[in-house]
């Protein structure tokens, strides 16, 4: 008995597992069922050409026009300061003085050598005109001599005399001859050398080399200074500059002269450009720029804003900043055609406050959509709730 119920039970355990096994084998297979995605929702606008006139707003700091930077070209210690940051100085105006015993002294020895060499040529001059009368009187006394010597009337030892006497004195009429002849090669030296010890006392000061205010002063009395050592900046604040930096698209639309709407704390101003950098920074690729102000009211460091009228557009197509897709440094737009979305590459113009000009792959007429579209997609489905419209730039509502 116990061997048949352990047979039974074991054939009931197989029974059971065929039939799992076979229900598993027999269970119906699951259907994906594909929802279509709902048409999304979109705000387009209406490309059209337009007529716009873009302009440009750069900021920069105010510069004065003209800053110096001076320094002394001679060593010695500093005796006066007339300046201080801050002061009002005229063109000309003595601002730091060096002590000057030393260059005085240089000068007035080169004034008296000037003077000596100058006696000195008179007195060679005169000479001369002694010699040469000796040495002529001297050549007939030879002549004499010779002549009696052929009449045995004097010997040969005083005609050797005589012409070593003559030999003498043209020696001493060639050296002051060449002394005469000299004489002015030697004066412009003698001159040269006052000229250059005038020079050196008057570089012993400072002066302002235009109108201006001083901004810094580097020494005391007492210092020593060297030469070519910044001593005192100085700097012209009736015009100011307004240096800014400016990419190619702008500087292309800009000439030199050309005057120029500026804003400085909420008060505008006219400037004019003075300079405009042909050639970009290669590390910026941008243009240096330098528009000149009356400074009686601002002062150097103040931010101000620049704006420039660009080159006008016509037949412009303009959407907003916020139709344009950028990716991997290309731009994108969707056109909306036929409920589905199309997805266009263009290239981007002047930007007008919110609003963008772009040309390339689209045309006037088409339906572009004019925001949110970051999450769309080439081909997706769209249903269009309304479309804006632009104002034409130059209007009340434009920009």
């Amino acid at each position: 008995m116990e061997k048949k119920r352990k047979a039974y039970l074991a054939v009931l355990v197989l029974g059971i597992i065929l039939a799992m096994l076979l229900l598993i084998r027999t269970k119906p297979v699951k259907q994906v069922q594909l929802t279509a995605m709902p048409p999304v929702h979109v705000t387009v606008v209406e490309l059209r050409g337009q007529a716009i006139h873009p302009r440009e707003k750069v900021t920069g700091r105010l510069q004065a026009s003209r800053k110096a930077t001076l320094h002394f070209e001679l060593a010695g210690q500093l005796a006066e300061r007339h300046a201080e940051p801050g002061q009002r100085v005229e063109a000309g105006q003595v601002l730091l003085r060096l002590a000057e015993g030393d260059y005085q002294d240089a000068l007035q020895e080169a004034g008296t050598a000037l003077q000596q060499e100058q006696a000195t040529i008179a007195r060679d001059r005169q000479l001369l005109t002694l010699a040469t009368r000796q040495a002529e009187l001297q050549r007939q006394a030879v002549a004499r001599f010779e002549q009696l010597g052929r009449q045995s009337m004097a010997s040969n030892a005083q005609r050797d005399e005589a012409q070593a006497r003559l030999l003498q004195l043209q020696a001493d009429e060639a050296r002051l001859r060449y002394s005469v002849d000299t004489a002015a090669a030697r004066v412009q030296q003698r001159e040269a050398a006052l000229s250059r010890a005038q020079r050196n006392l008057e570089r012993t000061r400072l002066q302002a080399p235009f109108k201006g205010v001083v901004n810094e002063v580097f020494a005391q009395p007492g210092d020593y200074v060297a030469p070519n050592v910044p001593m005192l900046d100085i700097l012209n604040v009736e015009q100011l500059d307004l240096y800014a930096e400016v990419p190619g698209g702008i500087a292309a639309a800009l000439q030199l002269g050309q005057q120029v709407d500026v804003r400085i704390g909420g008060q505008h101003q006219q400037g004019e450009i003075v300079a405009l950098q042909t050639d970009p920074n290669p590390a910026t690729s941008s243009h240096a720029l330098r528009i000149r102000l009356a400074g009686q009211v601002w002062l150097p460091g103040e931010l101000a804003q620049a704006e420039f009228a660009l080159k006008p557009l016509h037949d412009a197509l303009v959407v907003p900043i916020a139709a344009i897709l950028q990716e991997e440094g290309k731009a994108y737009v969707f056109v909306a055609a036929q409920g589905v979305l199309q997805r266009r590459a263009v290239m981007l113009g002047p930007r007008v406050q919110d609003r963008q000009v772009i040309s390339g792959s689209v045309r006037a007429g088409e339906n572009i959509v004019a925001r949110d579209v970051a999450a769309l997609a080439e081909g997706e489905r769209v249903i269009i709730d309304k479309t804006d419209a632009i104002t034409p730039i130059g209007t009340k509502e434009g920009v």
